[in-house]
């Protein structure tokens, strides 16, 4: 698993904060990288708005967005000469780099600059690290 840093500011949380924005995530996953991902493929329009499991809806945007960008993707491999898409329908490290380098970084801006995301750091419930839109 590899993570790439996110600095960011919340007006509700203090000082400038950084997150752990952590890859591979496939069908099944939660987390805060799953909404992110969501917003930027625009599946959600609001942080938080469908809760952060990787679910079909999420799986089939994630695809097209792949379909259309494979050739930027395939581009993050460097090591071969022959390259090869492993990722179809899951975010990988190829997929996120070519993400990040065509704005990811602006929807994980503004859902860790949310009210959403300050009330998961601040509200939290124990044992339960990631609250889905059940919980709240």
């Amino acid at each position: 698993m590899a993570g790439f840093v996110i600095k960011y500011t919340n007006q509700s949380i203090q000082g400038e904060n950084v997150f752990q924005f952590q890859v591979p995530k496939k069908p099944g996953d939660t987390g805060p990288e799953i909404e992110i991902l969501k917003l930027y493929l625009r599946v959600d329009d609001s942080p938080g708005e469908s809760g952060g499991e990787f679910d079909f809806e999420l799986q089939n945007a994630l695809r097209a967005w792949q379909r259309d960008n494979l050739s930027d993707i395939l581009a993050e491999d460097d090591s071969t000469v022959f390259r090869y898409f492993d990722e179809p329908g899951e975010l990988g490290i190829k997929t996120y780099k070519s993400l990040n380098r065509k704005g990811l970084q602006l929807a994980a801006k503004e859902y860790l600059e949310s009210e959403h995301w300050a009330n998961i750091q601040n509200l939290g419930k124990p044992g339960d690290p990631f609250p889905t839109s059940e919980d709240e």
